[in-house]
């Protein structure tokens, strides 16, 4: 075994400094086991480092500093693993979103998936939502959706996705989608948008038509004459106004 401090803990020890660090861990004996953890996340074995890393986050919040250091590591492997291991933790892994959203773009795909997911589970809304939203314009546009499902019918968030509705129509797929995936609560901000914007009426009123149409929800607001067949429909025909409505103002 090497002498360096990174191999001074075996992999068979793991498991059990993990056990030992879940039961203590409001005492201080869990502060040796993260150290040790977090030393093995350093070991020359990849097993030994995604292990290390992944059973950090059953730590809790003292594990979190280590796990932002991790989220640099030259292993992507340990950068995803991070990642998720800060998302187990939640909202208390405050501090590690601004190295959450450095991760949307990595340039490996499970590394952004990880990070894009943390960031849903944390909740933090002022940084991460807008930059959540930036990757709307990117392959994991669907990611962003999940994850900006889990903040719910957030009226801040709904008023920001609404200005992006408005102002980027390349992201109208991911935001109708959002909406719909968001469901009934999703109904009076998308009634109040139609309202206040008039030239989004016709999209909003086809993902007002697709929740109802998923919930089978009945309303007291009259029902839209043409309720679409299908997501794409929503999809394609929120794209083409905006797309119009580019010509119209270029």
């Amino acid at each position: 075994m090497s002498d360096d401090s990174s191999e001074k803990v075996p992999q068979t020890m793991l498991e059990e400094l993990r056990v030992l660090g879940i039961m203590g861990r409001s005492t201080e004996k869990a502060v040796d086991v993260i150290e040790a953890l977090a030393a093995a996340v350093d070991s020359e074995k990849h097993n030994t480092r995604v292990m290390a890393i992944s059973w950090l986050g059953d730590m809790g919040e003292r594990a979190v500093p280590h796990l932002i250091k991790a989220l640099r590591h030259e292993d992507s492997s340990v950068r995803t693993n991070a990642a998720n291991a800060l998302g187990k933790i939640g909202k208390k892994a405050i501090d590690a979103v601004p190295e959450l959203i450095k991760l949307l773009g990595d340039k490996d795909k499970d590394v952004r998936h990880g990070a894009i997911e943390a960031l849903g589970e944390i909740g933090e809304k002022e940084r991460s939502v807008p930059a959540l939203v930036s990757m709307f314009d990117d392959e994991d546009g669907y990611n962003a959706v999940y994850a900006l499902v889990r903040y719910g019918a957030d009226k801040d968030i709904m008023r920001f996705l609404l200005m992006v509705f408005e102002g980027a129509p390349k992201a109208r797929t991911y935001i109708a989608e959002t909406f719909i995936r968001i469901g009934p609560d999703a109904l009076l901000p998308l009634h109040k948008g139609a309202l206040e914007h008039p030239e989004l009426r016709p999209e909003l009123q086809l993902i007002i038509g697709e929740i109802k149409l998923k919930t089978n929800r009945p309303s007291g607001v009259r029902q839209v004459s043409e309720k679409p067949k299908d997501l794409s429909q929503v999809r394609s025909r929120a794209l083409d106004i905006g797309q119009q409505k580019e010509r119209i103002t270029s």
